[in-house]
């Protein structure tokens, strides 16, 4: 009974292997007929000026234009957080009067925890009878 457990494990990882060769294989032929779809990366820049009582705004793209967004295309009623200088990243689209922004997100920083060390873990010693 142990040979017979043996040879049924053996096809399920023989199985296994080729399942995988075989997805890795069709991953590498849709990237090679480019199927696989990218995306551009997102556009960020930096806001320029704000006007909070008309509830609208600038953002200075790296390449120097500046691109109107209003309260409405900022995400996560975040308008009143923004402030001069504020990064934020943003879709534009071609308004009325120009360029302008949709989908104004506010970038935040995150920390690099990577440096931190080690949390300490404190023992108790306590005796059960």
């Amino acid at each position: 009974m142990e040979a017979g457990s043996e040879r049924k494990h053996l096809n399920v990882e023989i199985r296994e292997a080729f399942r995988v060769a075989r997805r890795r294989l069709e991953d590498h032929a849709r990237r090679k007929r480019a199927d696989v779809k990218t995306h551009d990366p997102v556009p960020q820049g930096l806001v320029s000026k704000l006007f909070s009582v008309e509830r609208h705004g600038y953002i200075e793209t790296p390449d120097g234009r500046e691109i109107y967004f209003h309260a409405n295309s900022v995400l996560n009623n975040q308008f009143k957080s923004l402030k001069v200088g504020s990064r934020v990243s943003f879709n534009e689209e071609a308004g009325e009067k120009g360029p302008q922004a949709s989908t104004v997100h506010l970038v935040t920083k995150t920390r690099t925890t990577a440096a931190l060390p080690p949390a300490r873990i404190r023992s108790t010693n306590r005796n059960t009878a």
